[in-house]
């Protein structure tokens, strides 16, 4: 007899060795009205994105959070679709906060990060390609169930072989852990209504 998971985090971990229909995967996928992706900072990074996006002049334009790299966002996201992106912080394996841009690339038009610096070895110039946004969640501005939320989050980017620290780009979370999850720790839901809460909207 299999034990009974004794933590969310235990449940979690349950949920994602259990198999996926490939069929109900991609139905799920089709019907996702936004899309969750991740991007990754240093703390020497983060600090160059924070300082960029609340400079008064950025704020001037209504951009509140945004985020690069050296190529663009996956062709198999339609443009102009809304983005949840959460801010790795590959420094302190923690999330910083969540972003919420569209997804149309503006290429070369925001110098948010030295270029003389190397997070990665691979890495070339991460002012390319922007995404920018009005709305932006920190961890300092969610609830206790938000912030407890994001520790899940936080384990499930973070830890194990298919951790999500990796790539110098802007990647799509994995929607197989979405279909997975959707029914018990529904990461859209989640999200959405973080949002709404500091935004006062209807989901």
């Amino acid at each position: 007899m299999n034990a009974q998971p004794t933590t969310k985090i235990d449940q979690i971990k349950q949920l994602l060795r259990s198999p996926v229909s490939e069929h109900g995967q991609r139905e799920y996928q089709k019907s996702l009205k936004s899309n969750i992706m991740t991007t990754r900072f240093s703390d020497n990074t983060y600090k160059q994105n924070s300082r960029f996006r609340k400079h008064p002049m950025i704020n001037k334009q209504n951009i509140y959070c945004v985020y690069s790299a050296p190529k663009q966002i996956t062709p198999t996201i339609q443009k102009g679709k809304p983005l949840y992106v959460l801010e790795l912080n590959n420094t302190q394996n923690k999330i910083m906060g969540v972003g919420k841009v569209q997804n149309i690339p503006l290429y070369k038009r925001n110098e948010i990060y030295d270029p003389t610096i190397k997070e990665y070895e691979f890495s070339t110039n991460y002012n390319i390609y922007s995404y920018t946004g009005c709305e932006h969640v920190e961890m300092s501005e969610m609830d206790t169930e938000d912030q407890e939320n994001i520790k899940i989050l936080e384990h499930i980017c973070f830890k194990g072989k298919e951790n999500m620290k990796r790539s110098p780009l802007i990647t799509q979370f994995p929607i197989r852990k979405l279909y997975q999850l959707r029914e018990e720790f529904n990461i859209h839901q989640i999200i959405e209504q973080m949002f709404a809460k500091k935004y006062s909207k209807k989901i």
